[in-house]
């Protein structure tokens, strides 16, 4: 019975701890998306992978995460951040925002829910 009740312990210190940030690589990059009802966070690790975290007024969603690079002021998404066409395989670090699409003209999208507000930002191939 103590060695059942001590296994179950140590298996749920173990899920619990691996769901934490101790053993992830740094976040080097995090931006928002808010929109009217929910809101997407994006954050870049310092090992070129990416968590995409969904957040509705029901609470977070499975995240999506992939690898990534950067070419200058570019973000180059190797795996598919979203499950449909709103996020590109490419978005643009403009100044304090990500950009996600460009209107016709080739000007940066920049009205309501259309772009990401940087908060951290510690890529080395920024330009700003």
């Amino acid at each position: 019975m103590v060695i059942s009740i001590a296994s179950l312990c140590i298996g749920l210190f173990v899920v619990l701890i691996s769901e934490t940030e101790i053993f992830k690589s740094k976040v080097i990059f995090e931006a928002v998306l808010v929109d009217d009802l929910s809101s997407l966070t994006l954050r870049l690790r310092e090992n070129n992978n990416f968590e995409l975290l969904p957040l509705t007024f029901l609470g977070y969603s499975k995240p999506f995460t992939g690898e990534y690079i950067v070419q200058g002021n570019k973000i180059i998404f190797i795996d598919r951040p979203y499950d449909n066409d709103f996020i590109g395989d490419t978005v643009y670090i403009i100044n304090n925002k990500l950009i996600v699409q460009f209107d016709s003209k080739g000007i940066p999208d920049t009205s309501f829910a259309n772009y990401f507000r940087i908060d951290k930002n510690e890529l080395k191939n920024n330009m700003r």
